[in-house]
């Protein structure tokens, strides 16, 4: 079960999410939903970078992350997010 939150300024959270990634330099590929509803996000990249923007995530207002991180191959299948 997830958490339900209902987000009236989905256009703005989607902006910050692309300045934080172009800020920090993120190489996260994936696919990263944010609708009305809340966020539902599949991605992967380094280590590094996938750790990073789940702690961003989660001192995000908006969000309780539930998350999962997996140590998968180098090659990532998913397009580049930014």
């Amino acid at each position: 079960m997830y958490p339900a939150r209902v987000l009236c300024r989905r256009l703005q959270v989607v902006e910050e999410h692309r300045k934080y990634m172009r800020a920090h330099n993120l190489d996260i590929r994936g696919r990263i939903y944010i609708s009305s509803q809340g966020i539902n996000a599949q991605f992967g990249g380094t280590k590094e970078h996938a750790l990073q923007y789940t702690a961003w995530l989660k001192d995000q207002e908006l969000w309780q992350v539930c998350c999962t991180v997996s140590c998968l191959p180098a090659r990532v299948a998913h397009p580049t997010v930014h």
